[in-house]
């Protein structure tokens, strides 16, 4: 959802995507389970004949216009960060980007 130029309090919002003049955009949680953007450690658990089966994968993901788009499921940490990476810049969208030499100018 894109805005125009907004006057609050004085303060100029430059013309852009609203979440990107919030203080906290670009910023990790501090509990988060990955250290890159849009990656998520997912806990699988699954009951085959009697035994229990416990699978670890990371998730890479994205929310655009309050939308989920779930990117994919991935056994390491960095593959689901770059997979995330490249959706990202694919799509040319704004949000954060973890690897910054991914960048074409």
């Amino acid at each position: 959802m894109t805005c125009g130029i907004y006057c609050i309090e004085n303060t100029i919002l430059r013309n852009c995507f609203l979440k990107e003049n919030s203080p906290v955009f670009g910023t990790k949680h501090v509990s988060s389970s990955s250290k890159f953007f849009g990656v998520t450690l997912r806990n699988y658990k699954q009951i085959k004949k009697g035994k229990e089966y416990n699978y670890l994968y990371w998730m890479a993901q994205v929310r655009v216009d309050r939308k989920q788009y779930r990117i994919g499921y991935f056994k390491e940490e960095l593959l689901a960060a770059k997979a995330y990476d490249s959706f990202i810049l694919k799509n040319n969208l704004k949000n954060p980007l973890n690897f910054q030499e991914n960048l074409v100018i």
